[in-house]
């Protein structure tokens, strides 16, 4: 491939078929031509779909661990006589017996 203008590097692959005679005669020919037509939509489907789970994994992943901080939060402090917030910010003067 040295001498072809084939792309090659980081990220670039190539797939070869071998065919024998018994691939290549009349009665099987249509058949191997199909199949290898079919293999890049095979491929890309299941390129597709390991993707998939992959995300899929990730985000469940993701949530356990936002479960894991939202269970590491602090309790909020609570007031020293456990009385609601809006009774508890009343002045003491406004109170009158």
């Amino acid at each position: 491939m040295t001498d072809t203008d084939a792309r090659t590097g980081e990220g670039v692959g190539y797939i070869t078929f071998v065919l024998f005679p018994r691939h290549t005669n009349r009665e099987t020919r249509d058949n191997t031509i199909d199949l290898i037509h079919l293999f890049r939509n095979y491929l890309h489907y299941h390129i597709k779909c390991s993707k998939a789970y992959i995300h899929s994994r990730m985000r469940a992943k993701t949530a356990a661990f936002l479960k894991v901080l939202n269970r590491a939060k602090p309790e909020p402090k609570s007031n020293p006589m456990n009385v609601p917030k809006s009774q508890a910010q009343l002045p003491s003067a406004a109170v009158n017996f």
